[in-house]
């Protein structure tokens, strides 16, 4: 069978603690969003997909690629679980092998690392590809489909974590070639832009 990758960003969230919307944060001019985005649309043979939720409305008028699939998650509220719930369960439905997981706001992330955790996991026996951050493991994150429906019993705002400490046998360990900066807060925002300098 051939491989058909789908790649969800998930940007639904409400940056509460930062107090607005990280989606729209700039960085060298341009939104982290469609930062994300354009780095996703670098991936050959892919189709991106787009979760958002709170600030919808605004991130959608802030999007530079006019061919990016959104799916709106009214859930949004409910967490992190729900937003990769909601992407999946459209997914599904469209017969992809794989699904990449990114969240929008990882500026550091690069075209070149993703596409050797895609070549890394396609190579490998593993149905499981995950990122790791010296001993902390997240995004981007790989799934075969055969995960699909463990990712659709998400709930809260849990993330993916569960699943991959559950299956850590099926799992392939990918060092990130960046550090790892949560952009929750003012200040990890100006660390951010400290770099640019």
């Amino acid at each position: 069978m051939d491989k058909k990758l789908a790649i969800l960003i998930v940007a639904a969230g409400e940056s509460k603690r930062l107090g607005r919307p990280k989606q729209l944060l700039k960085w060298k001019g341009e939104t982290l969003l469609n930062h994300c985005i354009e780095k996703a649309s670098a991936i050959d043979k892919s189709t991106t997909f787009l979760i958002l939720g709170a600030y919808k409305k605004e991130i959608e008028n802030s999007l530079k690629s006019k061919t990016i699939k959104v799916i709106d998650n009214q859930n949004w509220n409910e967490g992190l679980g729900s937003s990769i719930r909601e992407g999946v369960y459209h997914i599904k439905q469209k017969e992809y092998t794989d699904l990449l997981i990114v969240l929008s706001d990882l500026p550091l992330l690069s075209v070149s690392y993703l596409k050797s955790l895609i070549t890394a996991f396609y190579s490998s026996s593993k149905k499981i590809a995950v990122t790791s951050y010296g001993n902390m493991q997240g995004v981007p994150v790989l799934f075969n489909a055969q995960y699909f429906d463990a990712l659709l019993q998400l709930k809260g705002d849990e993330g993916a974590k569960k699943i991959l400490q559950k299956y850590k046998e099926d799992t392939l360990v990918l060092k990130s070639d960046v550090p790892y900066i949560d952009i929750d807060t003012e200040e990890a925002y100006s660390a951010l832009l400290q770099l640019d300098k």
